[in-house]
């Protein structure tokens, strides 16, 4: 049956004339339905987790991190992490959709780095409500806006 706003209309199987309902004005005070800000920063944050939550990708992402801001070859990442360039490509696929890479074309290689930006936003996020305020339970959480100088890395067995 068509909607017709306020005229009258026939239902041609009861053969009467029927109204349709006048449209109703809602007011919606967004403060009432959620915080855009904080939906948004969770939405982010999960596609980062969920991101993160698979060994190659994990492993893609700590390797790019160790070498930021300069980046990697794709072909170069994926001789360092024994994984097919395809497959690879596929998984930075994933860690760039959710904010935790970039990737920037030079000549025939595309060169692979962490989003240093993005990285901050996900700590930051995972870590603003720690310790119910206070700092100094954290020790050693807190957010520089440095980077420490290069420390010896443990490779995963």
């Amino acid at each position: 049956m068509a909607i017709s706003y306020g005229l009258p209309m026939v239902d041609s199987t009861r053969s009467r004339a029927l109204v349709a309902p006048r449209a109703t004005k809602v007011r919606l005070r967004i403060e009432h339905i959620f915080d855009i800000r904080a939906n948004m920063k969770t939405t982010n944050a999960t596609k980062a987790l969920a991101a993160l939550a698979q060994p190659t990708r994990l492993d893609a992402f700590r390797l790019l991190i160790r070498c930021a801001p300069d980046g990697q070859c794709a072909g170069d990442l994926a001789a360092k992490l024994q994984v097919p360039p395809a497959t690879l490509s596929f998984h930075l696929r994933h860690l760039e959709q959710a904010g935790l890479v970039t990737s920037q074309r030079e000549s025939r290689h595309i060169v692979y780095s962490a989003d240093i930006a993005g990285t901050r936003d996900l700590l930051r996020f995972l870590t603003e409500d720690c310790c119910g305020g206070r700092p100094e339970v954290c020790g050693g959480l807190e957010m520089a806006e440095t980077c420490e100088p290069a420390r010896e890395h443990h490779q995963r067995s």
